[in-house]
């Protein structure tokens, strides 16, 4: 079996994706003009997006057996994506989940775990050699917290970076957050593990993230969506540009961020080199409807980086 550089833990879903001029209210009916499916989960994403930035990935998670689960192996494959270790569930179906997105890109979107519910600490011990081995290690909050956990224990452990996308947010363990390296919330999700509406404000994010850093997380980064990505860390706090795009939807453009940073730390580039990545990752995908359809290639994520290197 070949040594992955980053490991995923995490999601797998098949997605229904439709688009309208604006997201309905509640209890209100409009009429959309596009639909569209395809593989998604913000675990998934991720894993895909850091091979199409170059990275050896292996994904640990669970699928069902069935025809969406198929569809999430075979883009696996056309992405070379390690996949040893996702277990096809007996009784679950693979998790589903439809999604809804405006004119101006912005979603909502409602998830049906099915096999996403019951990843295990089994699943993670399974897949430990590959977790000791890897450079860094992907997790979010779309599969059962003691699973998480347990890959954040044994990747810490072995000196692997640990990056957790805190999605969607839920109340975390502060000996959880010990053995993260990089922790990347939203707007929202900061909101809800710091009490702090960051609404944009650089000041607002600083006060935010020295709340997280308080709770043993070493380093923070709040993905502030049109106006880029702020880092803190113990000797270093810096606002990173987003690149100026139109969007299209944003349904997978953190996803792209995690697995460009992801990506780029795994090469031991430094801190700085890898948010600027990981930002331009985002902003290409954002420009494309769609979840792993979205994700960009390395070549245009550096492609849209020369084009802007102020």
């Amino acid at each position: 079996m070949r040594q992955a550089s980053i490991v995923v833990v995490g999601s797998m879903i098949y997605d229904f994706r439709i688009t309208a001029d604006r997201l309905p209210r509640p209890g209100e009916t409009i009429t959309g003009y596009g639909f569209g499916t395809g593989t998604g989960g913000k675990g998934a994403n991720q894993a895909v997006a850091a091979a199409r930035s170059g990275a050896s990935v292996h994904m640990i998670g669970r699928i069902g057996r069935d025809v969406f689960g198929d569809q999430v192996i075979r883009q696996f494959g056309q992405d070379d994506l390690g996949h040893d270790y996702v277990v096809r569930d007996p009784s679950a179906v693979t998790a589903t989940c439809l999604i809804h997105v405006d004119k101006n890109g912005e979603n909502d979107i409602i998830i049906a775990e099915g096999a996403n519910g019951c990843v295990c600490r089994a699943d993670i011990e399974s897949a430990r050699p590959v977790i000791e081995q890897a450079r860094v290690l992907i997790l979010q909050n779309e599969i059962p917290l003691a699973a998480s956990q347990y890959a954040a224990e044994i990747a810490n452990a072995a000196g692997a970076i640990v990056i957790y996308n805190p999605a969607p947010a839920k109340l975390l363990p502060d000996e959880l957050l010990r053995q993260i390296t990089f922790f990347t919330p939203n707007e929202p999700e900061t909101e809800f593990y710091t009490g702090i509406a960051v609404d944009g404000d650089i000041r607002r994010a600083d006060l935010a993230a020295d709340r997280l850093l308080d709770r043993g997380i070493r380093q923070v980064l709040i993905t502030l969506g049109g106006r880029g990505a702020y880092y803190a860390g113990s000797d270093c706090r810096r606002l990173y540009p987003a690149f100026p795009i139109k969007p299209v939807d944003t349904t997978a453009a953190g996803d792209a961020f995690n697995g460009g940073l992801a990506a780029m730390l795994s090469e031991g580039k430094s801190i700085p080199e890898a948010i600027r990545f990981a930002n331009a990752a985002g902003a290409v995908c954002a420009q494309r409807a769609g979840a792993q359809t979205a994700i960009g290639y390395r070549q245009e994520v550096e492609a849209l980086m020369a084009e802007r290197r102020d």
